[in-house]
């Protein structure tokens, strides 16, 4: 009767494991940087309202999405204004980077993550939902099964000659440094793995174009190029990691960076 009831009860505690590891993972970000509040199906969390949210444990399927900036006017008084509202399709075992843009809508960028802690990018399309429900197509994101960054397989390589170049970290350094960070599970490890690896070494703008393929988030891929500006030989070259932006309203982000420099 002992075995029975402890059997019942792994087996209770393994659909429960499996519930959860289906629920999702949805991040928030404005355009516009106000701090807001998310609600997702008339629930919010009890945080104050920040620029980024994290909404943990979202279980597949469809839920309503509202997103409120909260903001303090000319006259000091919090006001609240509701910049999306509509409806989103949650996947199983998803993390979510959104990005909300008032009258426009939000973008949202997958990437999957099984139970078995792998981390690989979605194979599917993803689709961006306005504030009435239509989808607008965003721009596919393929997996990169040997984690090697799209400018190494014939995408946007750049590499100038070497001796053209001052002089800045080795390819030997620089392969280490690439696959510690490609082999970091998690978008957030993946960066603070970069920010550790940095130290006091320079990088050819082909390199940089390197390590920002290395994340799938376009807003992390941003924060890369930011973060390496100032460490880079052939600062004349930069602009060109434009193209390593799929989203309209990233390369303008990319492009004020490189305006204020």
């Amino acid at each position: 009767m002992r075995a029975l009831m402890i059997l019942i009860a792994m087996v209770c505690i393994s659909f429960y494991t499996m519930a959860n590891c289906e629920n999702s993972t949805l991040v928030i970000h404005t355009n516009s940087g106000l701090p807001v509040k998310v609600y997702v199906d008339g629930m919010t969390g009890r945080n104050a309202p920040t620029q980024a949210v994290t909404v943990n444990g979202i279980t597949p399927g469809r839920h309503q999405l509202k997103v409120v900036a909260v903001y303090t006017d000319d006259y000091g008084y919090t006001k609240r204004r509701t910049i999306f509202t509509g409806s989103i399709n949650v996947n199983p075992s998803r993390y979510m980077d959104a990005w909300v843009e008032e009258g426009k809508g939000v973008s949202i960028h997958e990437t999957k993550e099984p139970c078995d802690g792998e981390y690989q990018k979605r194979n599917e399309p993803n689709v961006n939902y306005d504030s009435e429900g239509d989808q607008y197509p965003q721009s596919n994101v393929r997996p990169n099964n040997n984690s090697q960054p799209s400018s190494v397989q014939g995408g946007n390589d750049y590499r100038p000659a070497a001796g053209n170049l001052p002089a800045h970290i080795s390819d030997d350094d620089f392969e280490q440094m690439k696959n510690t960070i490609a082999n970091t599970q998690y978008e957030t490890k993946k960066m603070d793995t970069l920010k550790v690896l940095i130290g006091s070494n320079l990088f050819a703008t082909s390199q940089v174009s390197v390590l920002m393929n290395l994340f799938a988030f376009e807003s992390n891929k941003l924060d890369v190029a930011k973060i390496l500006y100032s460490s880079t030989v052939d600062k004349k070259n930069y602009s060109r990691l434009a193209s390593n932006f799929n989203f309209d309203a990233r390369k303008e982000d990319f492009r004020k960076f490189m305006a204020g420099k």
